[in-house]
């Protein structure tokens, strides 16, 4: 299990939106939610189990032109269990959800069919929230502060992949040790530089006082 990848907020790009106005729903499809327990916890690593899929509610009623049409609600609970390795003691993680689904169609079997379905998608995808934001988690949040763009996800892999040297830099400036700083800045390439070099108000890993810093003429002339 990749705690890092656990860490990291849900990429926008993969939110769906249903409803009007004032009361849209913010979600992820059962697909993706398998997709990305695949991609963290392994192919092999991770299993799911449905603990019982019932039928809570059913019912006749007449659709447009009086046709006869059926209404049927079920209800899931499924387990999630994940097997992780924690340098050489093994672990196990089991989470639990329960979800609902509903059917509504002429053909009695096919509202069966379809309201089971959705209730085990919809628990499987409740039990996998608890793991953190890439399963959904990040939307129970009314703000969604743990929703990025996909430019902020770029930012924040950029940072991740070169925080040693960011740090080295950041420790030399408040040092006033501006040739350590400068000489690790130069140790980037120009698209390494580029994709760090952003507002501290974007999401950027310097502050505005280091970025000014960073563009004088005496850390530019230390490094040399």
């Amino acid at each position: 299990m990749d705690i890092k990848e656990l860490e990291k907020p849900l990429n926008r790009d993969n939110v769906k939106e249903r409803g009007n106005g004032k009361f849209k729903l913010s979600y992820i499809e059962g697909w993706f939610s398998i997709s990305e327990a695949n991609r963290i916890f392994g192919f092999d690593s991770w299993y799911r189990e449905t603990v019982y899929c019932k039928e809570v509610c059913r019912y006749e009623y007449e659709g447009k032109n009086k046709t006869p049409m059926w209404k049927v609600g079920y209800e899931a609970c499924v387990k999630v269990t994940v097997h992780q390795n924690n340098g050489s003691i093994p672990g196990v993680v089991i989470r639990e959800g329960t979800g609902h689904g509903s059917g509504n169609a002429r053909d009695l079997f096919d509202c069966i069919e379809g309201a089971a379905k959705e209730a085990e998608t919809d628990a499987m995808k409740r039990a996998l929230m608890t793991f953190g934001n890439p399963f959904g988690l990040a939307l129970y949040d009314k703000t969604q502060a743990n929703v990025a763009s996909q430019q902020q996800m770029a930012i924040m892999a950029a940072i991740d992949a070169h925080q040693s040297t960011i740090t080295a830099i950041k420790d030399g400036i408040a040092t006033n040790d501006f040739k350590i700083a400068s000489e690790a800045w130069k140790e980037l390439n120009d698209d390494e530089k580029k994709s760090i070099w952003v507002a501290p108000s974007n999401g950027g890993a310097f502050t505005t006082e280091e970025r000014k810093i960073m563009q004088s003429t005496e850390f530019r002339e230390a490094g040399l």
